[in-house]
């Protein structure tokens, strides 16, 4: 209980007794793991397995200390109940030799760690591992961006040895005029420092150190083999321990880190003192140093209360110029002190102004808070580097251009490799091959290499990694990142893209008008929190379903909506019921009316997310995994004055066009006249439905609103917004056009719909570019062209999903 108190009040704030107890059982079971690595196995038994654990690591120690001797049945836990000894009775008997030589370099695709933690953790708790964001970093990965970082520190930095250089901030400034030695750093303190922040395993550290003694023993390779054995032995103690630090939050990777560390520098050669600590820290990296502790603390749990006091003193003192790793994901961040709650309000302004974002909650996801965090630590050193891998959202996502903006203006020169592997964008190769994800989630990666250095060029790079899984690996062993083509980039406002564009369109879209900005007011459609209770197809059916829940139903507030492109169904619209209304906007469709429906962000295939309504719209009317269809009604309606007749209280509402003052004065100053807004929502419903536009501008209409060209030739106005009338007529299903069906329904039936085609992409029996859809084993249609089949509108293939939705 008092170690309950103490992890939850200086780590895990939001864990609960249960969480604990199984972050406990995990670490006490790794604990015999390590006791086991380091004994034969004959020595492993349970009574000492506390002086088996290496003196590195002085929590697990006194973890173990604390827990065997704890009170119970003959003075202490009985072991056979726990099932402790049926742990060192398989630990005993294991191959370990066989074990351990997987810890080596045998297989440079893969840490074994793989198998015996990240494995067990996805089986035993997956929901935790997403919460915690615990994925592991395949080594070829870690290879490269540790490497990147060393050819960095060599080539930009100009130290010799790289991550194993020891040069000191005095010789780093002397040989560097521009450069400063950091506030309260002394001249003698290393200038390369380096902290994984969420070191997990030890993944990263692990791979440092590896290069690090590569590094040396290739500097040393004239002198004898026992001379390189007792010159690493030196170098160890003195260059190395005190330069490498990593931060982690759970107890368990915590402990494998440790062992990890140590079993890679014995396979170096290096022979451990008894004295000697490696720097992991069991402390949570966005939580700012304390000056106190809790004073319970140090009577209880010395170890604890020197793994605090060590992470305080890293996050105070240390002048941190190499921050690497693979930080977590999590969009649901438990992480919201006061420290990383103010700092990351940097990334919630852009050119000096409010982001506006209705909802900035990407800005929140942990990895963004690391980022952050790591952009603190070298702003601080005012030299230095930042490498992490990441989701890859914040490239080119609206959400996250404050962000960019921030670290163009902390960072020279940026790298962004990005290994794509979004599954749901559905992302593909250049080529149109298949491209898989490095990782196994469905969110893309990306890495991040970002440089700060005086007197350094300013240059942003754009880097892809295309292809299978094991193609990245691959790539990732084999190049460096000197010899990587890469495509340089200028990024400017208002979105500071991450990503490749190309000028000239993307100077003609901005021209345009955002479709924000030609309209007043907008919403995302609703949402009613439960579908199958508020929406229906039938009115009288959900009039029966709603008296049935609610025990009474008002007639008034059932109301048509459009659920999908085409699909019409009616909906309970209670402001009291349903989750979100969007009463302000949406009650303008009460009366006659027509808006326009599309989306902010297009993360699947092409943009062809636009469609309208003469009903309250639902939110995902439109399929976008970045966001739900905005509304844009063309009238407003306001109520003027009540009037009383035979009926009772009614309402004379008062129409106005929904357009804002700015767009209407340039509308009329273009055209030297006032179109009506029919005519003006025609014209842009063509635009946003034509082939180009939509090939020109794509991977524009993929990061934000659309932006509407307007031609100043008249003719061509007229042109356009006659087509856009017929279309919309059409959407609609208002067109005269549509009383002469190309298809036939030649087969008499029940029409029930019980299989939609053979498969979402196939018709039977194609002939001439026409085929046959089976709605069931005897009944189809017949005569349908190919190309309406496949035909799609907001993300939806149409003619499958409004019949595989019934």
């Amino acid at each position: 209980q008092n170690l309950y108190k103490a992890i939850q009040e200086t780590l895990l704030h939001d864990t609960d007794e249960d969480q604990f107890a199984d972050m406990f059982a995990q670490t006490i079971a790794y604990g015999l793991f390590s006791a086991r690595c380091s004994r034969n196995s004959g020595c492993l038994v349970a009574d000492n397995l506390t002086d088996m654990i290496p003196e590195t690591n002085l929590f697990l120690r006194e973890l173990l200390s604390t827990f065997f001797s704890i009170g119970g049945r003959k003075g202490r836990i009985d072991f056979d109940e726990l099932g402790i000894n049926d742990v060192v009775d398989m630990l005993r008997e294991a191959n370990m030799e066989a074990v351990l030589g997987d810890f080596g370099d045998r297989n440079p695709s893969e840490d074994p760690v793989i198998h015996f933690y990240e494995g067990f953790l996805k089986q035993y708790d997956a929901d935790q591992k997403i919460k915690r964001g615990a994925f592991y970093t395949p080594r070829p990965v870690v290879s490269f961006i540790v490497r990147s970082v060393h050819e960095i520190l060599r080539e930009d930095f100009g130290l010799e040895d790289g991550l194993a250089d020891t040069t000191t901030w005095g010789e780093f400034v002397r040989r560097n005029q521009e450069a400063e030695i950091p506030e309260g750093v002394s001249e003698d303190a290393p200038f390369v420092q380096i902290l994984d922040p969420a070191t997990g395993t030890g993944t990263f550290l692990v791979e440092v150190i590896n290069l690090i003694h590569k590094t040396m023993a290739e500097k040393w390779e004239d002198h004898g083999e026992e001379d390189v054995r007792k010159l690493w032995n030196e170098y160890v103690p003195k260059h190395l321990l005190p330069r490498v630090y990593g931060f982690e939050l759970m107890m368990a990777p915590y402990t494998i880190a440790h062992m990890k560390i140590a079993l890679k520098l014995v396979e170096t050669g290096y022979v451990f003192k008894s004295d000697e600590i490696i720097r992991i820290h069991l402390t949570n990296s966005l939580e700012e140093a304390k000056d106190t502790l809790p004073d319970y603390l140090e009577g209880f749990s010395p170890a604890l209360a020197y793994e605090a006091r060590a992470a305080n003193s890293v996050k105070k003192d240390a002048p941190i110029t190499v921050v690497i790793g693979n930080p977590p994901y999590s969009y649901k961040s438990a992480n919201t002190g006061d420290w990383i709650s103010t700092i990351i309000r940097d990334y919630y302004k852009v050119d000096g102004e409010p982001l506006g974002e209705r909802n900035p909650k990407g800005l929140q996801d942990d990895y963004v808070k690391f980022i952050r965090f790591g952009q603190d630590r070298i702003d601080k050193a005012q030299n230095g580097i930042l490498a992490f891998i990441t989701n890859h959202s914040f490239l080119d996502n609206p959400t996250f251009r404050g962000m960019r903006q921030s670290l163009m203006n902390s960072f020279d020169q940026m790298y962004f490799i990005d290994l794509h592997g979004n599954a749901k964008k559905k992302e593909k190769t250049p080529e149109g091959g298949k491209d898989e994800n490095i990782f196994d989630i469905e969110q893309g990666v990306a890495i991040s290499i970002l440089i700060k250095k005086t007197e350094l060029e300013e240059n942003i790079y754009h880097i892809d990694f295309w292809g299978k899984r094991e193609e990245k690996y691959n790539l990732s062993l084999k190049t460096r990142l000197a010899l990587i083509d890469k495509k340089e980039l200028e990024p400017n406002s208002p979105f500071y893209l991450f990503q490749h564009c190309d000028e000239r369109p993307r100077q003609e879209y901005e021209k345009g008008w955002s479709v924000k900005d030609i309209y007043k007011i907008n919403s995302v459609g609703i949402v009613t929190g439960n579908n199958t209770l508020f929406m229906n197809y039938s009115a009288n059916d959900l009039s029966g379903v709603i008296r049935g829940k609610f025990g009474k139903t008002d007639e008034n507030k059932i109301k048509p909506v459009i659920a999908k492109p085409f699909d019409n169904r009616f909906v309970y619209y209670d402001h009291e019921l349903l989750d979100r209304s969007r009463k302000a906007v949406l009650t303008n469709m009460f009366s006659d009316n027509l808006c326009m429906i599309t989306v902010r962000q297009v993360a699947e295939g092409i943009f062809n997310h636009s469609f309208v309504s003469k009903n309250i719209v639902e939110c995902r009317t439109m399929l976008s995994n970045k966001g739900y269809g905005y509304v844009y009604p063309l009238y407003l309606y306001e109520q003027v004055k009540n009037i009383f007749d035979k009926f009772g209280k009614t309402s004379e509402l008062d129409k106005t066009e929904n357009f804002t003052t700015s767009f209407r004065e340039f509308s009329n100053q273009l055209y030297k006249t006032t179109h009506a807004p029919e005519q003006i929502l025609d014209y842009v419903y063509a635009v946003l439905h034509s082939p180009a536009y939509r090939k020109r501008y794509a991977e524009f209409l993929k990061i934000d609103f659309p932006r509407i060209p307007f031609t100043s030739n008249q003719d061509l106005f007229s042109k356009l917004s006659d087509l856009g009338s017929q279309l919309i007529s059409l959407h609609l299903v208002e067109s005269e056009k549509l009383s002469n069906p190309i298809t036939t329904f030649p087969v008499p039936g029940d029409n029930s719909v019980t299989k939609v085609g053979e498969a979402k992409k196939q018709l039977k029996n194609i002939k001439d570019g026409k085929g046959r859809l089976y709605i069931n084993k005897t009944q189809y249609f017949d005569g349908l062209p190919q190309d309406v089949w496949n035909f799609h509108i907001g993300g939806y293939q149409v003619c499958h999903k409004w019949l595989y939705d019934r």
